[in-house]
Protein backbone atom coordinates (compact mmCIF):
# COMPACT_ATOMS: atom_id res chain seq x y z
CA UNK A 1 0.00 0.00 0.00
CA UNK A 2 2.74 2.30 0.76
CA UNK A 3 4.13 1.63 -1.92
CA UNK A 4 1.42 2.45 -4.37
CA UNK A 5 0.77 5.80 -2.28
CA UNK A 6 4.17 6.92 -3.67
CA UNK A 7 3.90 5.76 -7.01
CA UNK A 8 0.47 7.70 -6.87
CA UNK A 9 2.27 11.36 -5.74
CA UNK A 10 4.87 10.49 -8.42
CA UNK A 11 2.37 10.92 -11.24
CA UNK A 12 0.47 13.01 -9.77
CA UNK A 13 4.29 15.17 -9.08
CA UNK A 14 5.00 14.75 -13.29
CA UNK A 15 1.37 15.74 -13.81
CA UNK A 16 1.56 18.79 -12.14
CA UNK A 17 5.37 19.52 -13.90
CA UNK A 18 3.46 18.58 -17.17
CA UNK A 19 0.59 20.87 -16.72
CA UNK A 20 2.88 23.94 -15.38
CA UNK A 21 5.06 23.29 -18.11
CA UNK A 22 4.73 26.21 -20.90
CA UNK A 23 6.82 27.34 -23.64
CA UNK A 24 10.12 28.29 -23.48
CA UNK A 25 13.23 29.15 -24.71
CA UNK A 26 16.79 29.93 -23.59
CA UNK A 27 19.99 31.28 -24.15
CA UNK A 28 23.64 31.27 -22.78
CA UNK A 29 25.49 34.24 -21.74
CA UNK A 30 29.03 34.25 -20.35
CA UNK A 31 31.53 36.87 -19.21
CA UNK A 32 34.76 37.10 -20.35
CA UNK A 33 36.29 39.08 -18.08
CA UNK A 34 36.40 38.46 -14.20
CA UNK A 35 36.18 42.56 -13.89
CA UNK A 36 33.60 44.00 -15.81
CA UNK A 37 30.21 42.61 -15.08
CA UNK A 38 27.79 41.91 -18.24
CA UNK A 39 24.34 42.51 -18.78
CA UNK A 40 21.99 39.62 -19.23
CA UNK A 41 21.01 41.47 -22.42
CA UNK A 42 22.07 44.39 -24.59
CA UNK A 43 18.39 45.77 -25.44
CA UNK A 44 15.03 45.56 -24.13
CA UNK A 45 13.76 42.52 -23.10
CA UNK A 46 10.59 41.69 -20.94
CA UNK A 47 9.17 38.60 -19.67
CA UNK A 48 7.77 37.51 -16.38
CA UNK A 49 9.74 34.71 -15.51
CA UNK A 50 13.58 33.40 -15.77
CA UNK A 51 15.17 30.70 -13.96
CA UNK A 52 19.46 31.18 -14.18
CA UNK A 53 21.41 27.91 -14.47
CA UNK A 54 25.28 28.04 -12.86
CA UNK A 55 26.27 26.93 -16.68
CA UNK A 56 28.69 28.27 -18.59
CA UNK A 57 27.09 26.17 -21.53
CA UNK A 58 24.92 22.91 -22.00
CA UNK A 59 25.64 20.59 -20.01
CA UNK A 60 28.99 22.14 -18.82
CA UNK A 61 28.70 23.59 -15.18
CA UNK A 62 30.78 26.84 -13.98
CA UNK A 63 34.23 26.77 -12.86
CA UNK A 64 33.19 28.68 -10.12
CA UNK A 65 30.29 31.62 -8.72
CA UNK A 66 28.28 33.68 -10.80
CA UNK A 67 26.88 36.76 -9.04
CA UNK A 68 23.89 38.21 -9.76
CA UNK A 69 22.47 41.95 -9.53
CA UNK A 70 21.54 44.72 -11.12
CA UNK A 71 24.32 46.73 -10.30
CA UNK A 72 26.95 47.74 -13.21
CA UNK A 73 29.92 48.04 -10.58
CA UNK A 74 32.50 45.16 -10.12
CA UNK A 75 31.64 43.19 -7.31
CA UNK A 76 28.15 44.82 -6.41
CA UNK A 77 26.19 41.96 -7.59
CA UNK A 78 24.52 40.37 -4.50
CA UNK A 79 23.02 37.03 -5.48
CA UNK A 80 25.83 34.43 -5.34
CA UNK A 81 24.96 31.39 -8.45
CA UNK A 82 26.97 28.70 -7.45
CA UNK A 83 28.07 26.31 -10.04
CA UNK A 84 25.32 24.18 -11.04
CA UNK A 85 22.37 25.54 -9.17
CA UNK A 86 19.69 27.20 -10.56
CA UNK A 87 17.68 30.46 -8.98
CA UNK A 88 13.62 31.62 -10.37
CA UNK A 89 13.14 35.30 -10.74
CA UNK A 90 9.35 35.53 -11.23
CA UNK A 91 7.76 38.60 -10.99
CA UNK A 92 4.48 38.23 -12.48
CA UNK A 93 4.58 41.03 -14.49
CA UNK A 94 6.98 41.45 -17.57
CA UNK A 95 10.82 43.10 -16.54
CA UNK A 96 13.00 43.90 -18.45
CA UNK A 97 16.12 41.35 -17.85
CA UNK A 98 18.07 43.69 -19.92
CA UNK A 99 18.42 45.41 -16.32
CA UNK A 100 20.43 42.35 -14.67
CA UNK A 101 23.90 41.82 -14.38
CA UNK A 102 26.30 38.89 -13.84
CA UNK A 103 29.80 38.85 -12.69
CA UNK A 104 32.16 35.91 -12.70
CA UNK A 105 34.82 34.99 -10.56
CA UNK A 106 36.37 32.65 -13.15
CA UNK A 107 36.56 34.17 -17.35
CA UNK A 108 33.92 32.68 -19.40
CA UNK A 109 31.83 31.00 -16.81
CA UNK A 110 28.18 32.55 -17.03
CA UNK A 111 24.85 31.35 -16.86
CA UNK A 112 21.73 29.73 -18.90
CA UNK A 113 18.60 32.12 -19.15
CA UNK A 114 15.46 30.18 -19.28
CA UNK A 115 12.88 32.27 -20.25
CA UNK A 116 8.56 32.43 -20.83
Amino acid sequence: MKKLSILILLLLAIGAVAQTMKTFAYFVKTASSTTVPVALTNTTFKVSRITLLGYKAEQTVNVGTVYIGNATNDGKQVYPLLSGESVVIDTGEKQDISKIYIDVVNANDGVIVIYE
